[in-house]
């Protein structure tokens, strides 16, 4: 249970951290995203997709593995469903990772520093 709590949540997270990433990812690769109802509904589906595969595979392989099958399911996913170009689609995966990594790494230190 805890499993899908925490599955949930990093979905939640991962989601809204996307819909404030991708007009930031636009501007530096200038490509086009549909409406932002159909981008958020499309970008659920796709992130829920990327954790289910990537915990998955985690379980099976291991953490680096799990990982890097999540990376291509998502930017396969973006490739695919909203029909990016190829640097279009890697400048919304490394802009994302960037800010995934900065809000684990202020919510980790702030957990610690309690």
């Amino acid at each position: 249970m805890e499993m899908l709590i925490g599955l949930g949540v990093g979905s939640g997270i991962e989601w809204v951290v996307l819909l404030i990433v991708i007009p930031i990812a636009q501007r530096l690769a200038d490509f086009s995203m549909p409406g932002t109802v159909e981008m958020a509904w499309k970008l659920l589906i796709i992130v829920l997709l990327k954790n289910l595969i990537s915990l998955g595979v985690g379980e099976v392989a291991g953490g680096l593995v799990g990982s890097l099958a999540g990376a291509i399911v998502f930017w396969v996913g973006l490739w695919k469903v909203f029909d990016l170009d190829f640097f279009g689609a890697v400048i919304i995966v490394v802009v994302s990772w960037f800010v995934q990594w900065f809000l684990i790494g202020a919510i980790v230190g702030a957990m610690l520093a309690l």
